[in-house]
C-alpha cells in the first residue's frame, strides 16, 4: 500500500526563502536535512535589503531586456557588490554541491584517487571538437557508436550558452528548453516524469530558482512521429522564448534530413531568442555542422554518460552498487541475472483514501514496455548528462561574472547581452542559399514552399503536448457559430489535488538523493503541487469527490441533444449553407460557422508538456497515474458539420497552411449520426430525395472540399483535394492552401479562413489538427 502522507513541519522562520515542493518527492526529516547541512552545506544567501529595491520594471524597455549597464538604479541588486560578491559564492557553491552529488548518485563521489577522479570525469565530459576540421561526426559519435561520455559540443557554442545563462541572471528572466522526440524520448513504458528532459527539470528546477531565474522545460514528443508536425508551427507549438531546443527522432525522421534542417532552422528563427540547438543522433551531425559554420548557430549533441557505470554482476555484487545502476549495464557474457533485474516501474493506478475510482480498468502497467524505449533508469542517466552540461556552463557563467567585475559591478555588456548576437544568427540563416543543407528539398514534388525555411510560422493545434495549451488550441481561433457553439473537450477530472503516495519515485533509505541535496530547505505549510492547485491544510487526504458526478457519456449526450434542438429555433435559418450545383443543391457564398464538427482525441487537463501540469487525468483513461501528454487531439467533421471557421492573427508573409487526417471513419464522428442535412437543418422532400448515401470508404466521386480565405472560396474535385493533401511522414498529410508572399502587401493582417466538404455526406470524415501561417 502507498505510504502515508508525511506531517506537516512547524513553520520556518527562516529568511531565506522556501522553494516550490515537487509533490512525488518524499521531503526528508529535521535530522536528516541536518544530516544533510553537515555533509553537504546549504544556501545561505538572501537579500537583506530587498525592500531598497526599485519597484519599477527598469529592464522591460529594452530590447531583450539589454539594458546598459550605466542604466541600472542605483539601488538595483545588478550594481550592490555586496549583494553581488555573495549571491554569485552561494551560487557556486550550490552548482559544485549539485554536480558532486550526481557523481556520488553513480558511485564516484570524493574522497577518490587519481585515476579515479579521471575516470568519473569521462563519464559527464563534453568534448571541445573543432568544427572546421571535422569531416563527419567525432569520434565515438558516428552510426553505432557508443556515445558513451558525456556530448561534445565547440567552444564557442559553448560560450553562446554561458552568455544565455549570464542573461538571464542578470535580468532574473525566464530560461526555457524544449525537446522535440519521439515515444522513446517521450518516456513511453515510464511516467511522463521519468522522462529524461524531465529528470533534467527535476534537477536544474531548485538551482535556477535559487538564482531568481524561472526554468521552464517541456517535452514536445509524439509517440510513432518525427517532429514535423509541430516544426511547421514551432514559435507557437513548441514555444516562443526557448533557450535550449533540442531534437530527438532518429528512429522515426533519422532518414528525413531536410525536416531535420528545418526543425533546426524554425527553432531558429522562431520568437524572441535564438536558443542553443543540440541533438541525439548522427543523422543531425551535417546539419548542426552547417548550421555552426554557416550562420554562428550554437550547437552540440549529447551522450549516454554509460562509461561511468559499473556492470552489475550477481545479487551479493548488486548490494555494493548505487541503486540507479542497479541493473543498468550488463556483461556481454553470463549477464543473465543483470538481465533478470526489474528496470520498468510505471504504475497505473493506487488505490485512494476517498474511494475514488477510474470508470475503466486500468492496465496493469503503463502502455509502452519495448526494447527501443528506455527504462526510467536510462532516461535519469541520460537527464543527468543533460543537466551536467548546464551546470559545468553555468559554473563557467558564475566564474566568468565573478571574475568580470573584479572592478566593480555591474557586469560588461559584452558578456551578457543578446541582441546582437541573436540578430547575426537569424540574418545569416535568412541569407543563407538555398543549395546549402538540406531544408529546400521540401520543396520536391510541390510537398512543401521553400520558404519554411527562412519564415518563422505560428500554429495552432488541438495535439498535445503544447505550449501554452488553451492559447495555442485550434479552439482557441474557432469562430462561433450563430448560437454559440464551438467544439470543446467536455473530459472532466476524476480529482483534484494531489496523487496519492507513488513509490516509483522514492529513494531508497541510505541512497543519495540528489534533489534533496541541492533543495535542502524546509518544509512548506502549504505545498504547491502544480501551477494551478494548492492543498489547503484543513484537506488531511480528503478529497472532494463530487467531480465524478459529470461523466463523459452523459456530457456528451446533453451536448448533442442541445446540437439537435437547435432545428426547432426559429434562429436556425440563418445556419443554411447551400451546396454546388453539381450537387443539385445550391453553393451559397455566405460562410456561417457550423455545429457539426467535434473535437476528438485530446486528453484533459493542461498538457502542455511541463513537469508540473496536470494531464490525463479523466475517468475514461485506462493509466490515470502514467501522467503523458501525448494524444492526437483534432478537431473532426463531415458533410453535414457545415463550415468550420477560424481567425489567423498577424498573417504578414502570405503562408497558409494545414494539417488533415483524412482516414477517420463515420464511427470516429458520433456527432453527426443520423444527420441527412448541413447543420441537421429541417429539409423538404425534394432536397431529401437528392441525397445520395455513400458508403464508401473512399472519397465519393462527387465529394468536393472547400476552403476560403478572407470569403474568397475554392473548391477541389476529389482529385484536385488527393493531390494537393500531401502525405510527409506517418500520419501527417499537409495541404498548402496559400503561399503568396504578394498578399498582404508586406503588412500584417488578421484573416479568417474556412473549410466543409461536400457531396459526401457522412462518407467524408476529415479532420484538421492543425493549421499553420505567417
Amino acid at each position: 500500500a502507498p505510504a502515508p502522507a508525511p506531517a506537516p513541519a512547524p513553520k520556518s522562520t527562516s529568511k531565506i526563502p522556501e522553494l516550490e515542493k515537487f509533490a512525488d518527492h518524499v521531503e526528508p526529516t529535521e535530522e536528516e536535512r541536518d544530516a544533510l547541512t553537515e555533509k553537504w552545506g546549504h544556501w545561505h544567501f538572501w537579500d537583506g535589503d530587498a525592500d531598497m529595491r526599485p519597484k519599477e520594471d527598469y529592464l522591460g524597455k529594452y530590447k531583450h531586456k539589454d539594458i546598459p549597464g550605466d542604466d541600472f538604479p542605483d539601488e538595483s541588486w545588478q550594481v550592490d557588490a555586496v549583494y553581488v560578491n555573495h549571491f554569485l559564492n552561494d551560487a557556486d557553491e550550490l552548482v559544485a554541491r549539485a554536480m558532486e552529488a550526481i557523481y556520488t548518485e553513480y558511485g564516484h563521489g570524493k574522497p577518490l584517487p587519481p585515476e579515479a577522479l579521471t575516470s568519473r570525469h569521462h563519464m559527464f565530459r563534453w568534448d571541445m571538437i573543432d568544427m572546421a576540421t571535422q569531416d563527419g561526426p567525432p569520434e565515438n559519435y558516428g552510426r553505432r557508436s557508443k556515445r558513451d561520455n558525456g556530448g561534445w559540443t565547440t567552444k564557442r557554442s559553448n560560450e553562446g550558452l554561458v552568455r544565455r545563462l549570464l542573461h538571464a541572471m542578470m535580468t532574473q528572466d525566464t530560461f526555457t528548453i524544449v525537446l522535440g522526440g519521439h515515444s522513446a524520448a517521450a518516456g513511453a513504458g515510464n511516467y511522463f516524469r521519468h522522462s529524461y528532459i524531465m529528470q533534467v527539470f527535476r534537477i536544474l528546477k531548485p538551482i535556477f530558482d535559487r538564482l531568481n531565474v524561472k526554468l521552464t522545460v517541456r517535452n514536445i514528443c509524439n509517440g510513432g512521429m518525427g517532429t514535423l508536425q509541430h516544426t511547421l508551427g514551432a514559435s507557437s507549438i513548441l514555444g516562443d522564448s526557448i533557450d535550449l531546443l533540442l531534437w530527438d527522432t532518429g528512429m522515426t525522421e533519422g532518414g528525413d534530413a531536410h525536416y531535420i534542417d528545418l526543425f533546426f532552422r524554425q527553432g531558429l528563427l522562431s520568437g524572441d531568442r535564438v536558443p542553443v540547438i543540440w541533438a541525439s543522433g548522427y543523422q543531425a551531425f551535417p546539419i548542426l555542422k552547417l548550421l555552426h559554420e554557416e550562420v554562428d548557430a550554437d550547437v552540440g549533441e549529447w551522450g549516454t554518460g554509460m562509461s561511468g557505470i559499473n556492470e552489475t554482476l550477481s545479487a551479493e555484487q548488486m548490494k555494493t552498487l548505487p541503486y540507479a545502476i542497479h541493473g543498468l549495464k550488463c556483461p556481454e557474457e553470463e549477464g543473465d541475472f543483470c538481465k533478470s533485474v526489474e528496470q520498468w516501474y510505471c504504475e497505473c493506478w493506487f488505490d485512494r483514501p476517498d474511494g475514488i475510482k477510474p470508470d475503466v480498468n486500468q492496465r496493469p502497467f503503463c502502455k509502452g514496455r519495448a526494447g527501443w524505449h528506455p527504462t526510467w533508469r536510462h532516461h535519469q542517466l541520460t537527464g543527468r548528462v543533460i543537466a551536467f552540461r548546464i551546470l559545468e556552463s553555468l559554473q563557467s557563467a558564475i566564474n566568468q561574472w565573478s571574475s568580470g567585475t573584479m572592478s566593480g559591478q555591474p557586469l560588461d555588456d559584452s558578456y551578457w547581452h543578446v541582441e546582437e548576437y541573436y540578430d547575426n544568427i537569424r540574418n545569416k540563416l535568412k541569407a543563407l542559399d538555398e543549395s546549402k543543407g538540406e531544408c529546400y528539398k521540401i520543396k520536391e514534388s510541390g510537398n512543401l514552399p521553400g520558404r519554411l525555411c527562412k519564415t518563422s510560422m505560428k500554429g495552432r493545434t488541438q495535439a498535445t503536448p503544447r505550449a501554452n495549451s488553451e492559447q495555442t488550441s485550434l479552439t482557441s481561433i474557432i469562430k462561433p457559430a450563430p448560437n454559440g457553439y464551438v467544439p470543446k473537450n467536455e473530459l472532466k477530472a476524476l480529482y483534484e489535488g494531489p496523487d496519492v503516495h507513488n513509490p516509483g519515485f522514492d529513494i531508497p533509505k541510505g541512497e543519495v538523493d540528489v534533489l534533496a541535496i541541492i533543495q535542502n530547505r524546509r518544509r512548506q505549510l502549504e505545498a504547491t503541487v502544480n501551477r494551478q492547485q494548492t492543498v489547503p491544510k484543513a484537506m488531511n487526504g480528503a478529497y472532494n469527490a463530487t467531480t465524478r458526478a459529470l461523466r463523459v457519456g452523459l456530457v456528451d449526450m446533453k451536448r448533442r441533444l442541445d446540437l439537435i434542438s437547435i432545428k426547432h429555433n426559429k434562429t436556425s435559418k440563418s445556419l443554411r449553407v447551400a451546396t454546388t450545383t453539381t450537387n443539385n443543391r445550391r453553393l451559397d457564398d455566405k460562410i456561417v460557422p457550423g455545429i457539426g464538427w467535434e473535437l476528438i482525441g485530446e486528453k484533459q487537463g493542461r498538457c502542455d508538456g511541463e513537469y508540473m501540469s496536470v494531464c490525463g487525468r479523466s475517468a475514461d483513461n485506462v493509466c490515470v497515474l502514467d501522467g503523458h501528454h501525448d494524444a492526437r487531439g483534432c478537431i473532426l467533421g463531415d458533410e453535414y458539420s457545415g463550415w468550420l471557421v477560424m481567425n489567423l492573427q498577424a498573417l504578414k508573409e502570405g503562408l497558409i497552411l494545414m494539417k488533415l487526417e483524412t482516414w477517420h471513419v463515420a464511427t470516429d464522428h458520433p456527432l453527426t449520426k443520423g444527420w441527412n442535412t448541413v447543420n441537421n437543418e429541417a429539409a423538404n422532400d425534394e432536397e431529401r430525395s437528392l441525397r445520395v448515401d455513400y458508403n464508401m470508404v473512399e472519397l465519393p466521386e462527387t465529394f468536393f472540399f472547400d476552403f476560403a480565405i478572407n470569403g474568397k472560396i475554392t473548391s477541389l474535385d476529389k482529385k484536385s483535394f488527393v493531390e494537393k493533401v500531401r502525405k510527409l511522414q506517418r500520419v501527417v498529410e499537409v495541404m498548402t492552401i496559400l503561399d503568396d508572399e504578394n498578399f498582404t502587401g508586406g503588412k500584417e493582417q488578421n484573416i479568417e479562413v474556412a473549410i466543409r466538404m461536400r457531396g459526401c455526406g457522412h462518407d467524408c470524415n476529415i479532420a484538421i489538427s492543425h493549421i499553420y501561417w505567417a
